[in-house]
């Protein structure tokens, strides 16, 4: 019996899978990856195809820090302007200072500061869920 050419795929990406995972694209794994959601980093979308190559976690192509797409078209292309930055292993920061509110744990939305400037205030981009 012949295997499905993305289930193949799957389980070598599965077993053999760096921290930074680059692949070029297939469109048989593509298209059956994009279908599915992923709980690696909130909010960032999985797989995504950005200058040719397919990421299924976190890059850092053209930045010094981990980014990922939050937006792709249907054939799963990076949507410009539509990224963050990618914080849930970086730690939260107290206090900080968001909307001139000082925090001094989680705010109640959920979230927290992981990057703030030298008077405590929140850096945008840079935060995590709690």
């Amino acid at each position: 019996m012949e295997w499905p050419r993305f289930s193949i795929l799957i389980v070598v990406f599965c077993i053999l899978a760096p921290p930074q995972v680059v692949v070029q694209a297939t469109g048989d794994v593509l298209q059956h990856r994009a279908r599915r959601s992923s709980s690696y980093e909130s909010g960032c979308v999985f797989p995504f195809r950005y200058n040719d190559m397919v990421f299924y976690r976190c890059t850092t192509v053209d930045a010094n820090e981990p980014w990922c797409s939050t937006m792709t078209d249907s054939s799963a292309n990076h949507v410009r302007g539509k990224w963050k930055y990618c914080q849930d292993h970086k730690p939260c920061l107290f206090p900080f200072v968001n909307v001139d509110l000082l925090y001094t744990n989680c705010r109640q939305a959920g979230w927290c500061s992981t990057r703030r400037e030298e008077n405590f205030k929140h850096v945008p981009k840079y935060w995590k869920l709690c």
